[in-house]
């Protein structure tokens, strides 16, 4: 079955796939995209339509596990080039950051790409790497004279510094970032998020160190309980 081979039904399988996608039949997008990865002609196009299908509508991906590392095999290294991102994807979906480590690049095709690997690269603890895909980043907004098309590199660097405790560069992130419709209440939600995590840090390091004036004994501070 090649990706746009004809079908008794007059479509390709790749058109069918688009059309049970639209009309929200994931009974038939699960079926349809199984076949499409078993098939022994596959390409590149259709692993990625198929996976890309596959994870909008499966909840168990994880049973999928063999069957699209299969199908990936049997890609020729090229078309294994084209399909990196719905490998990573894939990965990251099953929080199998082990494995979309395999498929991370310092060179993103675009912003959800970059998202994904900057995430990933963190939580593999592939510090230098992440620091240096994050200041790549940075450089890109600020080379940019229209960044409205670039929410998921401002979501996602804002993301990165909120998690390494860099409040105050994720906040500047946040509020620089444009307003987008539905990206903008996101924006909104991210930056309360911020403030509360960041005063609920500051609250934990004030009651640290009460702690560690109270059992040092500090002469020059009594510290009293009610009652």
């Amino acid at each position: 079955m090649k990706s746009r081979e004809i079908s008794p039904s007059g479509r390709s399988p790749l058109d069918e796939l688009d059309g049970y996608l639209e009309l929200g039949i994931h009974r038939k997008v699960r079926a349809l995209a199984r076949r499409i990865l078993r098939d022994p002609r596959l390409t590149d196009e259709a692993f990625s339509k198929a996976v890309h299908a596959l994870l909008g509508v499966q909840t168990k991906l994880q049973g999928l596990v063999p069957l699209v590392e299969k199908a990936y095999r049997r890609l020729k290294i090229r078309e294994r080039r084209n399909v990196r991102f719905w490998m990573l994807s894939f990965y990251y979906s099953l929080n199998d950051y082990s494995k979309a480590l395999g498929y991370t690049t310092m060179r993103p095709i675009d912003g959800a790409d970059f998202m994904l690997c900057l995430e990933i690269l963190a939580r593999s603890g592939k510090e230098n790497e992440a620091r240096r895909l994050a200041n790549r980043g940075l450089c890109f907004l600020a080379s940019k004279k229209d960044t409205g098309n670039c929410s998921s590199v401002w979501g996602g660097l804002a993301d990165y510094f909120t998690r390494n405790g860099d409040w105050d560069k994720a906040l500047e992130l946040w509020q620089e970032a444009p307003g987008q419709t539905a990206y903008d209440i996101g924006k909104v939600e991210s930056i309360a998020k911020l403030h509360a995590a960041r005063g609920l840090v500051a609250i934990h390091e004030a009651f640290r160190e009460l702690d560690l004036i109270e059992k040092n004994g500090c002469s020059d501070l009594a510290i009293s309980h009610p009652g």
